[in-house]
């Protein structure tokens, strides 16, 4: 069965289709629609849904566990040199204000 037929049956563009079987799962788009299309072409193909929605859902989480570690330990470095800014902007105005009023 070709590509376009299968499409044509679930209703969806083709190269969704494509981009399941070639796991170019973030040219599909949000995540919810991605377990939608694969959870449709599975039944399509009598697969067993549960398993191929588990094994996405772990590839799904090594990924972003993956993304978020590199992002939130930018962001925390981030936040540490302006909380350190903070207390060194603060701690400079203590001591302008002690030295203006002696």
């Amino acid at each position: 069965m070709e590509v376009e037929d299968v499409a044509q049956q679930l209703y969806i563009n083709p190269s969704i289709i494509t981009h399941l079987e070639e796991e170019n799962y973030d040219q599909i788009g949000a995540e919810v629609f991605i377990k939608g299309h694969l959870k449709n072409y599975a039944q399509f193909l009598d697969l067993p849904v549960e398993k191929i929605l588990a094994a996405l859902s772990e590839e799904t989480y090594i990924k972003g566990q993956e993304v978020l570690t590199s992002k939130t330990t930018e962001h925390l470095v981030a936040l540490k040199i302006i909380a350190y800014a903070s207390v060194l902007l603060f701690l400079v105005t203590i001591v302008g204000m002690y030295i203006s009023h002696n």
